[in-house]
């Protein structure tokens, strides 16, 4: 095949992944989820447990943000009913 006949043909397919691709519906909803065990209960502000979330919090952002890796989990807190666990996956 020449070159020319190549280049053609990359061309085309090029453009019909882009005529196709603008063929896709954009969703602009909002998502529904399907499942979701959240209560709507909040925590007073002093409360450990809420020190532990922010520190969770804290902690993955900075090893996301610091550590290559694609996985890292871990706990904040000591008491069983105030301990908050989190993880990461990039």
């Amino acid at each position: 095949m020449s070159t020319k006949l190549i280049k053609t043909i990359s061309l085309l397919q090029l453009l019909s992944i882009l005529f196709f691709s603008s063929k896709i519906p954009k969703s602009t909803s909002t998502p529904n989820y399907v499942y979701s065990d959240c209560p709507s209960t909040t925590f007073p502000t002093n409360s450990l447990y809420k020190t532990n979330v922010n520190n969770l919090l804290n902690s993955l952002a900075t090893k996301a943000s610091t550590n290559r890796t694609d996985f890292y989990s871990t706990s904040s807190g000591n008491d069983t009913k105030d301990v908050v666990y989190g993880l990461y996956l990039c």
